[in-house]
């Protein structure tokens, strides 16, 4: 038996591990009464590192019997439930506390990263020694039994191999976030409470790929005030950080060749609470894209982002999201008995969940992508009027994708979502929970309460989703308006805009991006412009600029205002 799914090494020992034998009955099943732990009937008869060569001296009762091995590959790549990589990260800090640095950075953190060979499928599992001690203490199952009820069933007992392989990535996924926590914790006191914890743990970003087995799709839970993400990553996965996190903006690290993109990015993401982490200072061989330390090539860079920083000035709330879109993420994981659904590697490939959410964002829908896990952690809860509410952040409706092998948690939240008028389009059938216990009655309820039974855009409004109707804005959660537009900038010609806020009319025009808010009453409270030159409310001017520039207006603690004018200092602000 051998290993080379190592990216970078191959294993320094190989082991047998464990090993039974059965009477099989059928593909992935076996006859109860007949499963025998057979280790102590195997000699190894050779190794050289990568792989193991085994002999197994059966008694002759077991002719026609299954051997089930499983070897064990060990790598040098710490196991993540012991405390050896916070132990070496804590000691790099610590080196460095002397210096006060304003942030630290965990990138792309998590397992040692796997190759899978072409055409041939991943099926391999991690293991470890502080993961399996981990594992039988959490579930009360030893690991190494684990591991082979994830590929077997009693006969007429699927129920087994589906709460094996569940409780695995349950405990599993929270290898990397361990080591995250610790991270995030370990900077702040070392650095100082208001240290800045960077960057992302979105690996390849998608569903489809290997960030299980890399990251644990923790995308969403890692320990960060502001959500990051990698390579440009899509709209609904990027609210859903911003739901997940305490700040309202999202961070989205980007590398292109095309200088265009970066730009174009920029105010794509800015009326929804997005900025741009420009990948690639000194990529002097265009390996990742254009070298951002090319200063003549980037002058447009810094130019856009002085547009951007108005917008920071301006200190937005969060978007205003109508729909919250939720995933099942143990149906994602784990795809048993659909054969046809299991992919390369090893998860459920049927799902298209990013791409159902992504159907609902360009249907006009603002939204927000979130696994079920913040359901069983009491993140995702609802209000007295059956709204879903994610740290504070209120939504109209709920769509859930694949409720199969739901958590308890997941389940009480639907029956009770539900029971109080909340709007639910449910996407998927469920007849076993995450224990593999039978709940067809119970999802039953669930969906005959439900407004739509099957995923259908077309249904959406029926929910009493609303669509954002601002051309080229958002809406913030606070009721201000955010404007980006990437041609007004590129052209340096004003855009218009015309918006009602608390029963007024507010008009005016815009380079790159603008956003204003007043309060109940109609008053202006603060406002961002760039190219600015004047800002009418109900047809009469507030204020105006001698020539356009760009502005920042904030009313202040006496009832007047306080701006500041990027420019010339001969520019004047009328009305002010």
């Amino acid at each position: 038996v051998t290993c080379t799914n190592g990216r970078a090494s191959r294993p320094f020992h190989s082991e047998a591990l464990k090993v039974f034998a059965f009477r099989k009955t059928a593909e992935g099943y076996y006859a109860e009464n007949s499963l025998m732990d057979i280790t102590s009937s195997v000699k190894t008869t050779g190794s050289d590192g990568a792989g193991v060569t085994l002999e197994i001296a059966a008694p002759t009762k077991l002719a026609g019997y299954t051997a089930y091995i499983l070897t064990a590959h060990y790598y040098d790549y710490p196991d993540l439930f012991n405390d050896v990589m916070a132990a070496k990260f804590r000691e790099a800090l610590t080196h460095y506390a002397d210096i006060p640095f304003d942030g630290t950075a965990l990138d792309e953190f998590g397992y040692m990263m796997v190759t899978r060979h072409v055409d041939t499928p991943f099926r391999d599992r991690f293991y470890g020694r502080a993961f399996a001690a981990e594992f039988a203490r959490r579930t009360g199952t030893p690991l190494e039994r684990a591991l082979f009820d994830m590929r077997y069933a009693p006969e007429g007992k699927p129920e087994t191999r589906i709460r094996a392989i569940n409780e695995y990535f349950d405990v599993m996924r929270d290898g990397p976030m361990r080591v995250e926590q610790a991270f995030y914790k370990m900077s702040k006191e070392i650095f100082g409470p208001n240290t800045f914890a960077g960057i992302h743990n979105t690996f390849h970003n998608y569903m489809r790929t290997d960030d299980l087995w890399r990251v644990g799709f923790n995308w969403w839970t890692v320990p960060r005030e502001y959500g990051q993400s990698d390579e440009d990553w899509p709209m609904p996965q990027r609210m859903g950080l911003i739901m997940a996190h305490p700040e309202p903006v999202t961070y989205d690290q980007h590398y292109s060749r095309s200088l265009n993109s970066f730009l174009q990015k920029a105010f794509r993401d800015a009326r929804f609470g997005g900025r741009t982490d420009y990948h690639g200072w000194n990529d002097n061989d265009g390996r990742w894209g254009i070298n951002l330390a090319d200063t003549k090539k980037c002058a447009d860079i810094r130019s856009v982002e002085s547009k951007i920083r108005l917008l920071n000035q301006f200190d937005p709330a969060a978007p205003k999201l109508s729909v919250l879109v939720v995933f099942g993420m143990p149906a994602l994981i784990n795809w048993f008995p659909d054969e046809a659904a299991r992919s390369v590697w090893d998860i459920n490939g049927k799902l298209g969940i990013e791409e159902k959410a992504l159907a609902v964002w360009r249907a006009g829908y603002p939204c927000a992508l979130l696994p079920s896990d913040l359901i069983d952690t009491g993140r995702i809860t609802f209000d007295a009027e059956g709204h879903p509410v994610v740290n504070g952040h209120r939504f109209d409706c709920l769509v859930f994708l694949d409720p199969q092998y739901a958590k308890e948690p997941t389940l009480r939240f639907l029956e009770g979502f539900t029971q109080h008028g909340g709007k639910l389009m449910i996407e998927g059938s469920a007849d076993r929970d995450f224990d593999g216990n039978d709940i067809s009655g119970r999802f039953q309820k669930i969906e005959a309460l439900a407004t739509a039974r099957a995923f259908d855009v077309s249904q959406i409004s029926g929910l009493g989703a609303r669509t954002n109707s601002l051309p080229n804005g958002a809406v913030m959660e606070d009721g201000a308006v955010v404007f980006a537009n990437y041609p007004s900038w590129r052209k340096d010609r004003a855009q218009p805009f015309e918006v009602s806020l608390n029963g007024h009319q507010f008009s005016g025009s815009y380079v790159g991006v603008c956003a204003l808010k007043s309060d109940q009453h109609g008053e202006l409270e603060k406002f961002a412009c760039g190219g600015f030159s004047e800002l009418r409310r109900d047809g009469t001017v507030l204020f105006s600029l001698h020539s356009p520039g760009d502005i920042v207006i904030r009313r202040n603690d006496t009832g007047g205002y306080d701006a500041i004018i990027v420019g010339s200092e001969t520019n004047t602000l009328q009305g002010f």
